[in-house]
Parts: structure tokens; sequence; C-alpha cells
């Protein structure tokens, strides 16, 4: 006599093997969504507190007082007089009242290079464009907190603009250039991949995608050295936001891509996870309509699932010796 199989274990066994699948699978997106979220989140909080603390430290070293004073004055001397016209141009392009009108103009830009459908381009553009508010809200708070005098003598003796009442520390012109040009460029960037892994032409894709990244840092540029230009800022206020504003920007917009305002699937299952587990399922869902249709028309075996080892009589114990 033969042990009976338990026709059970096997579906069982399985159904058990596929749950815990998909509790790896959530977890493993749960640590991935973390990681989004609190990567760039400590990369703008670094850039923000590295501004803080720069400017604090450049307000109360007189040598750096000295060396700013220095190196503007050298700027206005080598630059040549008709240089004051494109330097009033982007004083008025990127002021602080033009920054809404450039923020909209950016957030429809990157609308129409996302890919997805429309809410996800619509919330593709909401994001950049919340991040390059959150910059520049930040980048106005902190010129509150270090409260840096302008260097009013030297504005007056250039006489191209009025001195604004503002504090000098950090450029805010320079952080509009820079934060404008760093979301935009992450998005070229990222539109250059997706549609070069599409077409698998990479090369004209991303070749457009740094052309637009070195305009963009070229318009930064230009801003930087045109504050100095017209007397307004010392050149320490214009490092300062050429170099810890574009990564303060990525950070944000990094943290509302991974987390915040991520898209509603963030939190679903890895594809490959679900893709190795449907097969799965659907076998099983087979096999049974097969053995239920079997049973049905009177031509199923007795037992439907089979041992493996079924075959081989002379392996299988046997009651009553041998």
């Amino acid at each position: 006599m033969m042990i009976p199989v338990d026709e059970g274990r096997e579906t069982t066994g399985r159904s058990v093997g596929h749950d815990a699948h998909v509790v790896r699978g959530r977890a493993s997106t749960a640590r991935g969504r973390a990681r989004r979220l609190w990567s760039p989140l400590l990369v703008a909080v670094t850039a923000w507190g590295l501004l803080i603390v720069s400017g604090l430290a450049i307000r109360a070293s007189t040598q750096a007082e000295a060396l700013d004073d220095a190196l503007a004055r050298w700027t206005v001397a080598v630059s040549p007089a008709w240089s004051v016209g494109p330097a009033r141009a982007l004083d008025v392009l990127l002021g602080p009242r033009a920054m809404a009108v450039l923020l909209v103009l950016l957030a429809a830009a990157v609308g129409l290079m996302a890919t997805g459908d429309r809410r996800t381009r619509i919330l593709a553009g909401f994001r950049t464009a919340a991040a390059g508010a959150g910059a520049w809200g930040l980048e106005a708070l902190a010129k509150r907190i270090v409260d840096r005098p302008r260097p009013g003598m030297l504005a007056a003796e250039v006489g191209a603009v009025p001195l604004p009442g503002s504090a000098s520390y950090p450029s805010g012109h320079t952080a509009c250039a820079a934060i404008l040009a760093a979301l935009l460029a992450l998005a070229v960037l990222r539109r250059g991949d997706c549609d070069a892994d599409a077409s698998g032409d990479a090369r004209g894709e991303r070749g457009a995608a740094a052309a637009v990244v070195v305009l963009g840092a070229l318009l930064t540029v230009a801003t930087a050295w045109s504050r100095v230009r017209l007397g307004v800022h010392h050149p320490s206020d214009v490092l300062a936001s050429l170099l810890l504003l574009p990564p303060l920007a990525a950070g944000l917009l990094g943290v509302l891509t991974g987390g915040v305002l991520a898209s509603s699937g963030a939190g679903r299952i890895p594809t490959e996870s679900a893709q190795g587990a449907a097969p799965l399922g659907r076998r099983d869902d087979r096999r049974d309509d097969r053995g239920a249709q079997e049973r049905r028309s009177g031509d199923a075996p007795e037992h439907p699932h089979p041992h493996p080892r079924g075959d081989r009589d002379e392996h299988v114990p046997r009651l009553g010796g041998p």
C-alpha cells in the first residue's frame, strides 16, 4: 500500500513563497524610497548650511572684506565701458520681480519635455517650480541671516544702477540664474537619457542636453559678472550663489520627486517582482481549471497532482513489511 500524497502541500508551499516574495518586494521598495528621500535632503541641508556659515565667516573677516573690495575694483577696471548695457539688461531680466514669471516658464518647459500622460507632465513641471521657489526662499532667508552690507562706495563710483536696499550676501540675481539653469539642466539631461534609451541615438540626444547645460552655465556666470560689474555685489556674494544654489535646488527637487510629491505608484511592488510572481499564479490557475474539467468528464486520475517520485514505487516504503 502506498502512502497517500498531500494534494494541497505543493500549492500551499507555492502560495507561502509567493507571499514572502511580495513582502520582500515591498520592503525593498520602501528602502529605495527612503534612500531617494534622505539623500537629496542631506544635499539640500548641507548646501544651505554652508551658504549661511560661509557668509557669516566672510562678514566677520576683515581680510575677506579687503580681498573682495580689491577683486571688485579690478573687475570694474578691466571691463569695457559698453559692458554696462548687457549688465543692466541682466539686472532686469533676472531680478526678484521676474523670478515668479521665470518659474512659470520653467514649469511649462519641463512639462513639455517630460514623458508620460498629461497628469505626469503637469506634476513634473509643478515639482520643478516648487523646488525653484523653495531654493529661492532659502536664499532670501540666508540673506536676512547673514545681513552683509552692500559695497555702497563702489556702486556710487560706477553709478550704473541704484544700490538695492536688501543685504548683499548671497547674490539674488546670480541665485536666480543658477537655480533656473540647474533645474532646466536636470530636466534636459533626464529627457536626453530617456530619448536615447528609446531611440538608441545616444550621441545626438545627449549632445543637445550638453548644449543646454553649457548655455545655462554661461548665463549664470555672465549674471555673476554683471553684479560685480555694476558695483552692487562683492565677488564672494556671487561665488556663493554659483557654487551652493545649484545643489540646493537639485536637492529640493530630489526630495519632492522621491518623497513629498512623488507619483502615486512610488510605493508599489517593483516591476521585476510583479513579473516574477505573476506566471506562478497563472500556471496554478490553469492547472486547477484543467483538473476540474477532467474530474467532471470522468477522465481525471485519482491524484491530479501526483508526487514527483510517485512513478518509482521501489523507492517508496510500504506498510506491512517488505
